[in-house]
């Protein structure tokens, strides 16, 4: 389940496109979040210690189950996805001292707020560990996932949890991080193959997949491109890599939108008689443009394409409301039980949203018990 892939058609141009699948429907819902928000980790330590910030930056998100963030966008350009990732592993406890805990229904809302490139996103978990917990359409199943981050410049990393150490796997310069200090494992990749991740299996075995496809493909290179044709994870990263390659370069911001999604609905997964953690039915899509601030979203219940301009959101409505120290309003897209938007006369629609955007009190992020 679940497809990311970032597409840089020319400089200072970028796009994030996503498929979120779900054995059933996350009821997803479309937030603006302004800055100046004070949060905290959702986690306490063993002396009942909680970290906490204040955030810097806006940012537009769409929460699951009303309970977490899987997949956002600043008023910096920076992108987050979580995808699910079933060999997680997560630390009992602290990875060196100092560390705090951090409930993974909030990890991309920090990285959102206080991050404003790949490379402070690496920096930003300096100090952090992400616990989990059970999900909430089966509570025998604990959430298992690992962080895709892109910036405007087409940056990437991936974070993992392996066997209770968070990996980092970038194409960014990290030579400043103090190795014997910094408590992860960083592994380093090209552009280009940071592009596209899927789910299972961790993302250094997807990459090393490209070895063997990328060879038959250069053996057989006069002829139709050889590619995987199961629904599997591995399968879908292999063609949606493929595929990414093949998107042109220097093109307008509707031919990248239409050539990323055109990606993304190839890597989809409709709905079968028989699903599991890895085939599950895709339920919604969303684009990320990262140099113009837009945020595009579809659920798979309906071709509307509905889309939120960051740049054009007044967050001086929040005020009368957020006063005070604790700020707890946000701007809300109601959407319906399945994802897709309906004016107050019940009729479907889709196009910029910003002027249906209403003040609600922020949905609580899922704590760690």
């Amino acid at each position: 389940m679940c497809t990311r892939v970032i597409y840089t058609p020319k400089e200072k141009q970028s796009y994030v496109g996503r498929n979120m699948d779900w054995a059933v429907n996350p009821t997803p819902e479309l937030w603006v979040m302004p800055p100046e928000v004070r949060r905290r980790a959702m986690a306490k330590t063993e002396r009942g210690q909680e970290f906490k910030w204040k955030s810097k930056y806006s940012s537009v998100i769409v929460s699951n189950f009303g309970i977490s963030n899987s997949d956002g966008l600043n008023s910096e350009g920076l992108a987050v996805n979580l995808l699910w990732l079933s060999s997680s592993k997560y630390p009992d406890g602290p990875p060196k001292k100092g560390s705090y805990p951090m409930s993974m229904s909030i990890w991309a809302q920090y990285i959102l707020d206080v991050c404003k490139s790949v490379k402070d996103a690496v920096y930003a978990m300096e100090n952090i560990y992400i616990q989990t917990t059970t999900i909430p359409d089966d509570p025998s199943k604990l959430a298992t996932c690992h962080l895709s981050i892109g910036d405007k410049k087409g940056n990437s990393a991936v974070f993992e949890y392996i066997n209770e150490r968070l990996h980092i796997y970038t194409n960014v310069d990290t030579s400043g991080i103090n190795s014997c200090d910094y408590p992860h494992i960083i592994k380093h990749y090209t552009q280009d193959e940071m592009r596209v991740m899927t789910n299972d299996p961790k993302f250094d075995t997807q990459i090393g997949s490209l070895v063997y496809w990328d060879s038959l493909n250069e053996v057989y290179k006069d002829g139709p491109a050889l590619l995987p044709g199961s629904n599997l994870s591995l399968s879908r990263f292999v063609r949606a890599t493929y595929f990414t390659r093949q998107l042109p370069m220097n093109v307008k911001q509707n031919l990248a939108l239409a050539g990323l999604s055109a990606v993304i609905n190839n890597a989809a997964q409709p709905q079968t008689s028989s699903e599991d953690a890895d085939l599950s039915r895709t339920q919604y899509s969303s684009f990320a443009d990262q140099s113009r601030l837009q945020y595009f979203f579809r659920s798979a219940y309906g071709p509307f394409l509905i889309w939120i301009d960051l740049l054009d959101v007044n967050f001086d409505k929040l005020k009368a409301k957020n006063k005070g120290k604790k700020k707890r309003y946000a701007f809300k897209l109601q959407l319906n039980e399945d994802g897709v938007f309906q004016d107050c006369d019940n009729n479907y629609m889709s196009g910029k949203m910003n002027a249906y955007l209403k003040v609600e009190k922020m949905f609580p992020f899922l704590p760690i018990p």
